[in-house]
């Protein structure tokens, strides 16, 4: 990383993701932007605050926090994910920190903000979207689970902090890699397939579509919903799992909500069980 530095201002060129940020401010009001390359290339180690704050305040607002005393001191949180972008910084926390509603209304409103309303807006039909896997990552710190199937093509689903996957392996053997990230209110997915492990860009969001759909498997079904589970205790004394009845017992785990077994004969690719099922430290992405 590269810095450049004043009085009351700092900026920094992230090499690795080639990206541009700064923070100025204090205690009375503290600001943290993303900005642009010509943005950057215009700050100066000479600069006041005043002249740096000119420059940076035409970026994209990242994160405030006000203690003034003109009010209340409060904090407002544009991007979620600020401190993970801005590892560098010396952020300043002041009050109670703005509830999402009142952020996204505030971004909405101000022309001054117009930076972060697309961001915004991703982030909310996200929210709509409401992808139950990544729900789940996020209580349990990272989640992890094998389904091995009858035809010994197995799946390995999982996900950990803004990270997804869906191995498929063969005999044992990885044969492809689906890999999601999240970052700023955007997916990123790859597909990386064989020994040489070459890499594919794919459609944006395909990964955690392709993990819901198989992580909650036949859930949705009337014969599923319509019924009454009945618990019981198997060969994973740690968990416990809820069975549907009749022809296609459907195993869900009444812990973590996922699809863990599924033994419907008449269905070759659906015939799978639960071989191991990790979470918090004991996950580790595969990539």
């Amino acid at each position: 990383m590269k810095f450049k530095e004043g009085y009351g201002w700092k900026a920094c060129h992230n090499e690795d993701a080639e990206r541009f940020f700064g923070e100025y401010g204090g205690i009375q009001a503290y600001h943290l932007y993303e900005l642009t390359k010509e943005q950057y290339d215009l700050l100066d180690n000479e600069m006041t605050e005043y002249d740096a704050a000119r420059i940076m305040s035409d970026g994209r607002h990242l994160y405030m926090s006000v203690d003034d005393r003109c009010g209340p001191p409060y904090t407002i949180v544009f991007d979620d994910d600020y401190e993970k972008l801005c590892l560098w910084a010396k952020v300043m926390r002041s009050g109670r920190v703005w509830p999402d509603e009142l952020t996204d209304a505030a971004v909405e409103l101000f022309e001054s903000e117009k930076n972060n309303r697309e961001q915004r807006r991703r982030r909310r039909e996200m929210k709509t979207k409401n992808y139950r896997f990544m729900e789940l990552v996020e209580r349990e710190q990272g989640f992890e689970y094998y389904q091995a199937f009858r035809d010994e093509v197995d799946w390995i689903i999982g996900g950990k902090g803004d990270t997804f996957w869906f191995v498929i392996m063969k005999d044992q053997a990885v044969k492809e890699t689906y890999v999601g990230t999240f970052r700023d209110g955007e997916w990123t997915d790859r597909r990386i397939k064989g020994k040489k492990k070459t890499v594919k860009e794919m459609s944006a969001g395909s990964t955690i579509k392709c993990i819901e759909k198989r992580a909650y498997f036949m859930q949705d079904e009337s014969w599923v919903k319509d019924r009454k589970p009945r618990l019981i205790e198997d060969a994973h004394p740690h968990y416990h799992y809820v069975y549907g009845i009749g022809d296609k017992a459907l195993d869900v785990s009444e812990a973590y909500g996922v699809s863990i077994a599924y033994s419907d004969l008449q269905d070759p690719e659906a015939g799978f069980h639960l071989r191991y099922l990790y979470t918090g430290k004991d996950v580790e992405s595969p990539v």
